[in-house]
């Protein structure tokens, strides 16, 4: 690579790179090609909560999705940081590594994460300054955008921003526990039924929401009554 580029030379000669030579070519250089049972693909356009996620295949294997909502528009150094933070789950899931840590960043992630930002090894696709992966995705401004379903506690006066139209739920849990507490300090859901437990009534939706419902009711043959918390809704988020 031409070390006078610049990082705004290096996006417009490439503003979008193919993720699946990208996984390819990480797989080679930081995993030793112990990735051949992993797969990476764009994700839905409903994938708008973080910029990736790696998950186990039924049948074996893993997959890594990555959010075109989120990534479309951020620079190309963006991608590569997501990718990478989730090759490094995908090496930990297919090699059975369980960490200390319940959301998957403990020390054994920090220790590969740490590895790859360090590395010198002569790679053609790392940013000016080196890569920067860290064990969260900071793009909070898209993903507030995208955020347009509030929800206010009763009791509490607490908000929630949701990008889909459901209020917050047991499936919310950090740990997925169902039927009971899951103890996790920083599981929000149960942290919130815990000391609170009031309920959650929608307060804003995305504007003309409410209509797209009607419609979608009327075609389906019925009436469409819509949830009671909508109801009580004026506006859009």
């Amino acid at each position: 690579m031409d070390p006078s580029l610049t990082e705004e030379d290096l996006e417009l000669l490439d503003p979008h790179p193919d993720i699946h030579a990208l996984f390819v070519h990480y797989n080679s250089l930081y995993f030793q090609d112990k990735l051949g049972a992993c797969s990476v693909e764009w994700s839905s356009a409903r994938m708008t909560l973080c910029g990736g996620v790696c998950e186990f295949r039924p049948g074996g294997g893993c997959r890594i999705k990555l959010s075109e909502p989120l990534l479309k528009l951020r620079p190309a150094r963006d991608l590569k940081m997501v990718l990478l933070h989730e090759m490094i789950h995908a090496t930990m899931m297919l090699q059975g590594i369980r960490d200390d840590d319940p959301g998957g960043h403990g020390t054994i992630f920090k220790s590969i994460m740490a590895r790859i930002n360090a590395s010198t090894l002569p790679d053609h696709q790392r940013p000016p300054g080196g890569y920067n992966i860290t064990t969260t995705h900071s793009m909070f401004a898209e993903v507030d955008f995208y955020r347009q379903h509030h929800w206010r506690c009763e009791r509490c006066g607490n908000v929630i921003k949701r990008s889909m139209n459901r209020p917050p739920q047991e499936a919310d849990c950090r740990l997925h526990v169902k039927g009971r507490d899951c103890g996790d300090l920083a599981c929000q859901y149960h942290l919130h039924t815990r000391h609170c437990g009031g309920q959650w009534v929608k307060i804003k939706e995305p504007e003309g929401f409410g209509n797209k419902q009607q419609k979608k009711g009327r075609k389906a043959g019925g009436e469409w009554r819509g949830s009671e918390q909508a109801d009580c809704c004026g506006g859009g988020q």
